[in-house]
């Protein structure tokens, strides 16, 4: 199994045997096409399964008991007869039904000779970490396929949100400059949506409201918005990269591009970045942006949604937080007294998302400084270390902080399998990663079983190609 559970209990040389066609009983959650795609996938193909719907959190295939309701968590029972889980709520069910879908063995795909096997056992299973989110960027270069898989994949992984952050790849109503010209529709991207919600994977939209202003990397020199329209200047600082947040018609338009994305994402939170805000900032500077901020938090807290913010801008120095570490840390307010100065006026309404990706030591004290100073905080490595996302695991799970941000940036095709592991670790009560090399090659088998690639070479993994320019 690609994530070990709780509790494992086999029955030696038992097996459930099943053909090309499945009927199941099922809470209604799972009555969705792509469930039936994922069984289908998971069955080379070769057997279709047809579900039934109930109000209760359950799944039965074949002659199987109903089991007890867990208090967290899901049970799944595979017996010779039949296949039983029951879930705590539906979100639980459908990773009971992952568990089972990673426990099948293809036999026979021969037409009118299918046959498949199941291992009977018992598994009960609950996430260690209850908020596991993941941050998908797309770029000019980033498919509709491409992020469709990703979100599949993510699914699967049992993360339980998804924060999207479009690189001038969105179209709004609002600006049409706010997006490069082969940027998705709205229409384009819905159904990606409703895919991730339908698979118990709870999307988040992201918009960076002070530095990243850009919407490119810094080091292209790109801009989405100046490139377009620069008689939109005064909408951001000389250089560009930060928005102007004095200027009125900067506000404003922020509050169109927030109803917009919530229109299209719904949920609970939105991401407003905050992160990387490069120049010479005074202590008014840093005052405008903390009131700015609050504004938002508390607008959005009236709408029913949570602000996430990125935090290196509201560290100084590691000596403030911590005495002596070996951790290397992002800490990027010019002084102790702006540090301060932020502790003391920012809305503890607001979720700090503490990107900290060369802290490869337990614990990572950024985030405990945040928790002591009364905020509830997310630690956010990226795939620069495997020691980096244990420290982060374990210090989520050993000081209850509020979850994961497993960040991905630029380097998918790279750091796909970082992505498995901070699931893996993220889920399970252990931090110690898996052995990389076979993770890698379960986790491809994954992503061509729950997004089939019929052929495609440049769809096929996680990369369009295998080497770079060899001209």
């Amino acid at each position: 199994m690609f994530i070990q559970p709780v509790s494992f209990q086999a029955v030696k040389n038992e097996q459930f045997i099943f053909g090309a066609d499945v009927a199941a009983i099922a809470d209604r959650a799972l009555c969705n096409n792509i469930f039936a795609e994922f069984w289908h996938g998971f069955c080379a193909n070769a057997s279709k399964i047809n579900f039934q719907p109930t109000n209760e959190h359950i799944l039965i295939i074949g002659q199987a008991e109903v089991l007890p309701i867990p208090k967290n968590g899901y049970i799944l029972q595979i017996t010779k007869t039949g296949v039983s889980i029951s879930a705590v709520d539906s979100q639980n069910l459908i990773y009971g039904f992952f568990a089972l879908l990673d426990n099948i063995t293809t036999l026979e795909t021969e037409s009118g000779k299918e046959n498949f096997s199941i291992p009977c056992c018992t598994i009960q299973d609950e996430g260690a970490i209850k908020t596991r989110m993941i941050h998908l960027c797309i770029f000019p270069e980033t498919t509709l396929y491409f992020a469709q898989k990703f979100i599949r994949t993510a699914a699967f992984l049992r993360y339980t949100h998804i924060i999207i952050e479009f690189w001038g790849m969105l179209q709004f109503d609002c600006l049409k400059a706010l997006s490069w010209k082969n940027a998705f529709t709205k229409d384009d991207f819905r159904p990606l949506l409703q895919e991730a919600k339908a698979l118990g994977l709870q999307p988040i939209p992201m918009f960076n409201h002070w530095g990243h202003a850009t919407a490119s990397r810094v080091r292209h020199g790109k801009h989405v918005v100046l490139d377009q329209a620069p008689e939109l200047a005064p909408l951001f600082d000389i250089t560009g990269w930060n928005w102007n947040l004095e200027n009125a018609k900067t506000k404003a338009l922020h509050k169109q591009i927030r109803c917009e994305l919530i229109e299209l994402f719904g949920g609970a939170y939105f991401h407003i970045g905050c992160d990387e805000a490069y120049g010479s900032l005074s202590e008014h500077d840093f005052n405008v942006v903390v009131d700015y901020i609050n504004d938002v938090a508390a607008e959005l807290s009236n709408m029913g949604v949570k602000t996430i913010m990125w935090g290196d801008m509201l560290l100084y120095d590691a000596k403030s937080y911590a005495k002596e570490t070996d951790n290397r840390y992002y800490a990027l307010a010019p002084s102790e007294e702006i540090q301060k100065l932020l502790m003391k006026k920012l809305s503890r309404s607001i979720l700090i998302a503490d990107w900290q990706y060369e802290a490869k030591k337990f614990p990572i004290e950024t985030a405990l400084f945040f928790q002591n100073n009364g905020f509830e905080v997310f630690c956010c490595p990226f795939d620069f270390s495997l020691d980096c996302l244990s420290a982060s695991a374990k210090t989520v799970k050993e000081y209850n902080l509020n979850g994961i941000i497993h960040t991905t940036w630029h380097t998918l095709s790279a750091g796909m399998p970082m992505v498995g592991q901070m699931a893996v670790m993220a889920w399970e009560q252990a931090n110690a990663p898996h052995t990389h090399s076979y993770l890698t090659a379960y986790l491809a088998s994954i992503i061509r079983k729950v997004c089939p690639v019929q052929g495609e070479y440049e769809h096929a993994g996680w990369s369009k190609v295998q080497i770079q320019d060899i001209t």
